[in-house]
């Protein structure tokens, strides 16, 4: 359900259809915003709306401090978080218009100091695109990156070396795997080829020429700012602080700013001004990806940016979440149309996105589109044999799929519900019923992708591999602490569930629990594809363990479950 609508008039102009802005117009709708953020508890908000080169909002709304009541204006500084991303991916494509790199260069011709662990069935083989469109086979879940550091210039410089101790994953061009660590590395080539430190090269081709005045790469050092918004989860004080990972979600920025940026890309995409590179690198932005992805063929991302449908025009859009700062931005290109919202609270991430949702709604026009996506039941090759086979398969969760037929399947979602799905086209299957779940599946038919309400990121699940215990797999069974002082991560289990045959690991704490498939006596491997998945356990002598950028020490066996 929206949280707001808009209720902006469109009118009829000789060139088409326009829409009329009157400020009582705009006054209204930021009325509205402001009474969303008051009935959903948010602290402070923030909007920027650009429109036919007209920057129509660029307001803050509530505050950025509870505590000394300092409001939360245009150029309060707040975390724009993962949209830095962004920033990235535009800085090299200017390096692409230099001739000074190609996306399809290896990425170990900038980082010789890269050399991360394989096994036999992995290839080391990464291009720099790879990093940009979350398709390396380099571990997402390498948590050691979230660690704060004192000079994240320095520990970005460091990076490659630190990420040399963990496992490549999968091949790449295997599955989207959101990746912070891979993107910081996309940063570092940046620096690595231009000589200049990531925040001087951000300064110089971004925030100068167009007038960030307010943002930075990240975290100053012992410098005070001012305008900076403090964050919250659940009204409680959020910590700020930097890590090596600054390239992936370390800018500073403000609404004002915001504006600013999405307007130069909209005329270099629309104008060919170039303010940010030629129009036709950066239309790359938003064409397909993925086209040759083991897992992803049919998932449509763009090159840095996530590709979206509004009204039936393409858009693209990034989102961030970062220590409390919620922010998503939206360009609909062929309507000349940026949208930038962000909040200070943990909470807000839904009420963001429902914002940009909304305000891109009715600041477009709708677009008739001819014929349908998806074929009807009477196109249905009915001849083509399923092989995809019945059992249990994982992502986030674990699903039981069931084969009925060439036709239908039963996939049960938990104990209390199970779905019919239906034959809607070669590779996809609906269910039967009000729920709007729909599956594809992959070429191989060694697994699904799951689609509810048609999301971005759609999981991926695969079949579930068991696991006979052996006794040298049950020697590696026990609790692991982890040594060092980190912050924020958990000693571990490793535990075999002797009904399900299925080996787990999860955190001191017990939150969670991922199964493990045994590759040799000394490498398990988190089953699953996607984010957070795919991590590597590497069991060395003398009890010690080295899995997601940590060392382990085994302290104690732990029997199996019956």
């Amino acid at each position: 359900m929206h949280l707001i609508y808009f209720t902006m008039a469109l009118i009829l102009s000789v060139s088409g259809y326009t829409h009329a802005f009157s400020a009582s117009k705009i006054n209204n709708i930021i009325d509205e915003i402001e009474e969303i953020r008051i009935n959903h508890n948010l602290p402070g908000l923030s909007v920027a709306v650009v429109k036919d080169n007209t920057p129509l909002i660029t307001k803050g709304f509530g505050v950025s401090n509870i505590h000394t009541n300092s409001s939360f204006n245009e150029h309060t500084q707040f975390r724009i978080a993962s949209i830095s991303k962004t920033f990235v991916t535009l800085s090299l494509l200017k390096l692409v218009e230099r001739d000074q790199l190609k996306l399809t260069d290896s990425i170990y011709k900038y980082l010789p100091d890269y050399a991360p662990k394989t096994l036999t069935h992995i290839s080391d083989e990464i291009q720099i695109i790879d990093l940009l469109v979350h398709q390396s086979g380099i571990s997402s879940a390498w948590y050691a990156g979230d660690e704060p550091v004192r000079n994240a210039i320095q520990a970005l410089e460091q990076l490659p070396t630190h990420m040399s101790k963990d496992f490549l994953v999968w091949d790449r061009n295997t599955v989207h795997a959101y990746n912070n660590a891979a993107y910081s590395l996309a940063g570092l080539i940046v620096s690595r080829v231009t000589g200049k430190p990531w925040d001087e090269f951000l300064t110089s081709e971004f925030f100068v020429p167009l007038n960030m005045l307010n943002s930075l790469s990240h975290l100053p050092n012992n410098v005070n700012l001012p305008q900076l918004s403090q964050s919250y989860s659940m009204g409680q004080l959020e910590q700020l602080y930097n890590t090596a990972l600054i390239p992936a979600g370390g800018i500073i920025s403000s609404t004002a700013d915001m504006s600013n940026y999405m307007q130069a890309i909209l005329d270099s995409w629309i104008y060919n001004s170039h303010a940010i590179v030629s129009k036709e690198l950066i239309q790359g932005i938003g064409k397909k990806q993925y086209e040759m992805s083991k897992y992803d063929q049919t998932f449509s991302t763009g090159l840095g940016f996530y590709k979206n449908n509004i009204n039936g025009h393409e858009g693209v859009s990034h989102n961030g979440s970062f220590q409390g700062f919620e922010s998503e931005m939206l360009l609909i290109p062929s309507q000349n149309l940026g949208i930038f919202v962000s909040t200070n609270s943990r909470e807000g991430a839904e009420v963001v996105h429902n914002i940009v949702q909304d305000l891109a709604h009715e600041l477009t026009v709708p677009k008739l589109e001819n014929g349908s996506q998806i074929s009807d039941n009477k196109n249905i090759d009915h001849s083509m044999n399923l092989t995809l086979s019945s059992g249990q398969y994982i992502s986030n969760d674990v699903l039981q799929l069931d084969i009925i037929d060439n036709d239908e399947l039963e996939l049960t979602l938990n104990p209390n519900m199970t779905l019919l799905l239906s034959r809607i086209n070669a590779r996809r299957f609906k269910s039967v019923g009000p729920l709007p779940l729909e599956i594809e599946i992959f070429d191989d038919e060694s697994g699904f992708r799951v689609y509810v309400f048609g999301q971005i990121t759609p999981p991926v699940y695969t079949k579930i591999h068991k696991t006979i215990l052996t006794p040298e797999i049950e020697q590696r069974l026990g609790f692991y602490q982890l040594q060092g002082d980190q912050l924020d991560f958990n000693d571990i289990f490793i535990e075999y569930q002797n009904d399900e045959q299925l080996l787990y690991v999860s955190p001191s704490n017990r939150a969670f629990r991922r199964p493990l498939k045994v590759l040799s006596n000394s490498h398990f491997q988190v089953q699953g594809y996607g984010r957070g998945f795919g991590a590597i356990f590497e069991f060395m002598p003398n009890g010690k363990l080295n899995a997601m950028g940590y060392e382990f020490k085994k302290l104690s066996d732990s029997l199996f479950s019956q």
